[in-house]
């Protein structure tokens, strides 16, 4: 089977995406014969190479992270530019995923309805929208604090790479919770009692010299 991914995160290979398809890929390539081939939205140098692949790809994995409770602009202008191949290849197989820093993943099954309805525009085999909340700061983690979900993604892609199907079950522990418990919304607002709620982006902010103009504003 040939595998065609595109990498819709602006980070590139330096994203928490790349981190998933990655784990992805492990499980696939692990059925003998598998090929797949990578692309990054960020290399805006491959736009012919990519609607060229399109034509031709068996299936098709786009992975991007939520922006703004949709999609990054390159994601949506990847997909824009790929209005004149609509019957270009017809039964493609076409898959998304969606992963964002939100612990729940219930922000993303919004953005998972629009996914399936352009998967229909290109008369495709149409394979699910795998959702996962959590990600944000992924990396920065120790390895056994990602391993369950790392480990998921690689079963997800073996079950894939052998049988051509998303496994749904898989998909749905991924997306688990979808929505936060009492005790979990309880944490978070003890948290915020405590001015510890906004720790991890302050942290960015200081990183990035820019914790000082967090409060700046621009006319338009």
């Amino acid at each position: 089977m040939k595998l065609t991914v595109i990498n819709g995160s602006p980070k590139g290979k330096r994203s928490n995406t790349k981190l998933l398809t990655d784990a992805f890929l492990n499980g696939y390539h692990k059925t003998f014969g598998n090929q797949s081939k990578e692309y990054f939205l960020s290399d805006k140098k491959l736009d012919a190479e990519l609607q060229r692949d399109f034509i031709h790809a068996e299936s098709l994995l786009i992975a991007f992270p939520l922006y703004t409770d949709s999609m990054p602009g390159m994601v949506k202008e990847y997909f824009e530019s790929l209005e004149n191949y609509k019957s270009s290849n017809p039964g493609i197989k076409i898959g998304f995923l969606v992963q964002s820093g939100f612990p729940e993943s219930y922000h993303s099954f919004f953005v998972a309805r629009y996914l399936k309805k352009f998967a229909t525009l290109f008369d495709s085999d149409y394979l699910g929208t795998i959702i996962k909340g959590g990600v944000e700061g992924i990396q920065m983690k120790p390895a056994w604090m990602r391993r369950k979900t790392l480990k998921r993604f690689e079963k997800l892609g073996f079950m894939f790479g052998k049988y051509g199907r998303f496994d749904q079950s898989i998909i749905k522990k991924l997306s688990t919770p979808v929505k936060l418990g009492r005790f979990a919304l309880g944490f978070f607002k003890f948290a915020k009692i405590i001015k510890l709620g906004n720790f991890y982006w302050d942290y960015q902010l200081k990183s990035n010299n820019a914790y000082e103009k967090r409060f700046d504003k621009h006319s338009i």
